[in-house]
């Protein structure tokens, strides 16, 4: 093989800021990032311009797939593993509910924002719902009911 063979293969390698992005890119699809350009517009430039090369590359060495997904301003990208690879990239998740975001959502502020610091318990958040949100306490309610899992009901006692 001679050097011009190999230089179009990894050109990707030899562009202006090639080896840095290359190493942020190698760590941003291990981790699973989609990327962006919004997110990181440098690197995805980088992986646009390079799509081709760096998927076989990927493909063949890190038996990671590049995905495009989206379209115009839309477009990003995003790492499939296979899971033959042998590798032990940290990428399984476990997507949460939308009711326990909102939930965790609904405490942050309660806690953090509005210095609610006598939250301690559950029982107490509930309690924070009921008397201090009445406007939110209907849709809190459903979220809960909503939630596995969730084995206090949201209900007032009389």
């Amino acid at each position: 093989m001679d050097e011009t063979e190999i230089t179009p293969k990894y050109a990707f390698l030899e562009s202006e800021d090639g080896a840095v992005l290359f190493s942020q890119l190698v760590e941003a699809l291990k981790r699973g990032a989609h990327i962006q350009y919004e997110g990181d517009k440098d690197l995805f430039l980088y992986l646009q311009k390079y799509i081709d090369n760096l998927t076989a590359y990927f493909k063949r060495h890190e038996k990671i797939s590049i995905i495009p997904s989206g379209s115009g301003n839309e477009l990003y990208y995003f790492p499939l593993y296979h899971s033959a690879s042998g590798h032990s990239y940290s990428v399984e998740r476990s997507p949460l509910p939308k009711e326990h975001i909102l939930i965790a959502l609904l405490l942050y502020k309660a806690y953090y924002i509005d210095h609610n610091i006598e939250l301690t318990s559950v029982k107490k958040f509930l309690t924070l719902i009921r008397t201090d949100m009445p406007d939110l306490k209907k849709h809190v309610q459903r979220l809960l009911v909503k939630t596995k899992g969730t084995s206090e009901r949201f209900t007032e006692k009389k």
